[in-house]
């Protein structure tokens, strides 16, 4: 059995962010993220407890810019709709399908060094491109910083620094399509 559901995504690389079903259908169906999204969606509880301080991964809230989400509407197995952060859609050029991510965590350290960088390494070396958004979000910035990437067919990694960053505490929030969401505090 599948139900009608709308999924809020991250644009480039596919991870579901939220899902929701509804009673009844409103008059004039979204058409974008718009609604949803505001001036951010507020997410909490992304990535791995197990790299995060426990009350950190729990209780802070990180906000992804609403220019970088997007709105699926589609039958979708209601079992999937239980961990909708397990979930990404694929093939979102052409008709996007969900699916579980199925990929290994890449090994994504807290950034590091002066200035600070962060280098994400996936398993093994990818056969396309990979989409890579990565959000940094502290109280030294009055919006979170967004950097768009890819780790190139033929590579298994890719490297940014993050110049801008005064002194402060920082969370980087790692989106790679396909692979678990990944979030590291880190200090400048």
């Amino acid at each position: 059995m599948t139900v009608q559901a709308d999924l809020l995504y991250m644009k480039s690389t596919g991870h579901v962010l939220s899902a929701f079903t509804r009673v009844g259908e409103p008059k004039d169906l979204e058409k974008d993220a718009t609604l949803f999204a505001g001036e951010g969606l507020p997410a909490n509880g992304l990535g791995n407890p197990g790299t995060a301080p426990f009350t950190d991964f729990n209780t802070r809230t990180l906000v992804i810019p609403p220019e970088q989400i997007n709105l699926f509407r589609g039958d979708i197995d209601p079992h999937l709709l239980l961990q909708p952060r397990n979930l990404c859609l694929t093939d979102l050029d052409a008709s996007p399908n969900v699916q579980p991510i199925g990929n290994a965590a890449a090994t994504v350290p807290a950034p590091g060094g002066a200035p600070p960088a962060l280098t994400i390494t996936i398993p093994a070396a990818a056969t396309s491109d990979i989409p890579v958004i990565i959000v940094v979000e502290g109280p030294n910035l009055q919006d979170p910083l967004v950097i768009s990437t890819k780790i190139a067919a033929t590579q298994a990694s890719v490297s940014e620094s993050f110049s801008t960053l005064g002194s402060g505490q920082y969370y980087v929030v790692v989106f790679i399509a396909k692979y678990p969401i990944a979030v590291r505090p880190f200090t400048v």
